[in-house]
């Protein structure tokens, strides 16, 4: 059976030398595309319409419960100032938290925490009191303080423009953003940006594959097969798509997909070895 298969398979690959059978390489790439990018496409359209459709209504609901009506921040000729009583905590609760991860698609991480401090505003802190305050952000009046990889980082307010923050105004600017096409073209270029990698990723498989008929176009020439480029392409196709298509099948399965990159690396030397097999025998029969 394996010898009939290997004769099958011999056969056909001579056919493509000769230019009697092509393969349909767009088709080929399309579907090797699709097979690509069904998880960031699903996981596009899940978690990327669902911000659009809630960012406001999750974002008004926090304005709502961790500001006060009359809250004011101003940044002036690079110093803060806060019409509330200093250290003021913009308080994040667990709800929000929650909220907020379901809103990024993300694990919450912070369980078990009913409120985190998102912001401390004091004007008479210096930047080494963040680690006291135990916040994600530290507003001093000349430095916004954060930590970032391990590290802490400040960024000098004087690098600011004047800025005036109200809660009135955050919430104003939230219903022009419900009330704009903002949002509505946001989720049309959701749905295009899927139809978008298929065809980048088809694209550039393409390109792999003609890349890849550089060797096998060499070696015909190093032992005067007279096979053209196109035909080496052809061959290539066909002796890699259809492996392709399946190890990237196969790469969604988790316990094999550190395997295939192996698998796939390894192919790429038997390719060669088939290639040259194939060329030698197409020389002997057809060549003349």
């Amino acid at each position: 059976m394996f010898n009939k298969y290997m004769d099958r398979l011999v056969q056909m690959g001579l056919d493509i030398l000769r230019g009697e059978k092509r393969q349909k390489y767009w088709l080929l790439a399309l579907i090797l595309a699709l097979i690509t990018i069904i998880k960031p496409s699903y996981q596009l359209l899940r978690y990327g319409s669902h911000f659009v459709d809630h960012v406001a209504e999750v974002a008004t609901k926090l304005v709502d419960e961790s500001l006060p009506d009359n809250f004011e921040l101003e940044v002036k000729d690079g110093q803060a100032k806060v019409n509330q009583t200093e250290p003021f905590y913009i308080l994040v609760s667990e709800k929000q938290i929650s909220d907020i991860y379901a809103l990024l698609g993300s694990e919450n991480k912070t369980k078990g925490l009913t409120r985190v401090r998102l912001v401390t505003i004091d004007t008479t802190a210096s930047v080494e009191d963040f680690w006291r305050f135990q916040t994600l952000y530290l507003l001093t009046q000349k430095n916004l303080v954060y930590q970032k990889d391990g590290d802490l980082k400040v960024t000098s307010l004087s690098s600011w423009q004047n800025i005036k923050i109200s809660k009135a105004m955050l919430k104003d600017e939230i219903t022009k953003l419900q009330t704009q096409s903002l949002l509505k073209w946001a989720k049309i270029f959701i749905w295009f940006v899927p139809i978008l990698m298929l065809l980048t990723t088809g694209m550039g498989q393409l390109l792999i594959w003609l890349a890849q008929a550089l060797p096998i176009w060499l070696i015909g020439k190093i032992i005067a097969a007279k096979v053209d480029y196109r035909r080496a392409f052809h061959l290539v196709v066909f002796l890699t798509a259809y492996v392709d298509i399946g190890a990237t099948a196969l790469a969604y399965i988790k316990p094999l997909a550190i395997y295939i990159s192996f698998i796939e690396f390894l192919w790429a030397g038997v390719v060669l070895v088939l290639g040259y097999y194939l060329l030698d025998a197409y020389k002997a029969k057809y060549v003349r």
